[in-house]
């Protein structure tokens, strides 16, 4: 039987806390409040501020479901300066790829971490996805939540996005996997993807229809038709009858798996499964407990 009042108090406890500490950071928060209960809220939602050693800021939309089974980052593609109102609700981006995602994440059991743009970085376009800075403040953050002994960590971008995997995943141990949604194909993707020890821990997934100048379908199977290392990473292929109103590099395009983002999702389900049964990584679980 539920004990109400211990719910009670547990709830005000989460509402509260961040506001009262100023230097209580909020994702520390979220991981007590979902491990004292998580039968208080089917999805947890908060919007997270981390201050950068440059005192700038990472904002990140956190929402957490019922016995959540792993963490997943995701990371939009375009200029991705996501926007907040006052009461952390997602006033921008409603019609991203990554943004939609989180519905299906949700469904199957996984902790969904958005992350916009730096609020110091004015040009979203730049290197600063593929750049140290950018790379040290996902690591910052994500101490966050290693301190509390969180959950595998995996890695999903879309489009622009697609440089924060690879940046982490070729620099970074601390996360898990990638993968990389209609992937961003230019030099430095290419030089990060030829590294060996990366192929076993990213894939790719892209739409047949994609006509995305940078990402285009035809443009990755060039690519991996030249390169042996690219061709090794396995390739999950989304198919439509017929192609979208919207082309390009749009919203709601092929580009962004317009009519299809469950099944693209879906497909990501058994490969995060592969990591998650290694023995190796849930003795690391149990240690970091």
């Amino acid at each position: 039987m539920l004990d109400l009042v211990a719910i009670k108090r547990r709830l005000v406890f989460c509402l509260i806390m961040p506001f009262r500490k100023s230097r209580i950071k909020v994702l520390v928060v979220l991981f007590v409040c979902l491990g004292a209960n998580s039968a208080l809220s089917k999805i947890l939602k908060r919007v997270k501020i981390t201050k950068t050693d440059r005192q700038s800021e990472i904002r990140a939309f956190i929402e957490i479901p019922e016995n959540s089974k792993a963490v997943v980052f995701l990371f939009p593609g375009g200029p991705g300066n996501l926007k907040f109102s006052g009461k952390g609700e997602l006033k921008s981006y409603t019609t991203n790829f990554t943004v939609i995602s989180r519905k299906w994440f949700h469904e199957l059991g996984y902790t969904t971490v958005l992350f916009s743009v730096p609020i110091d970085i004015y040009d979203p376009y730049s290197e600063y996805r593929y750049s140290k800075k950018h790379a040290d403040d996902i690591v910052l953050f994500l101490k966050r939540v290693q301190a509390k002994g969180a959950q595998d960590i995996f890695l999903v971008g879309h489009s622009q996005g697609t440089k924060s995997v690879l940046n982490l995943l070729a620099n970074h141990n601390e996360f898990t996997a990638g993968v990389l949604y209609g992937t961003l194909l230019d030099s430095r993707s290419q030089k990060i993807l030829e590294n060996s020890r990366l192929k076993e821990k990213v894939i790719f997934i892209h739409h047949e229809r994609d006509e995305c100048v940078v990402t285009s379908y035809k443009s990755l199977l060039r690519w991996r038709k030249h390169s042996k290392p690219i061709r090794e990473i396995p390739l999950y292929t989304v198919k439509s009858a017929t192609a979208s109103p919207l082309g390009g590099c749009q919203a709601l395009s092929d580009h962004s798996f317009v009519g299809k983002e469950k099944e693209a999702i879906d497909l990501v389900e058994p490969f995060f499964q592969k990591w998650l049964s290694r023995p190796q990584l849930r003795k690391a679980k149990k240690v970091a407990q």
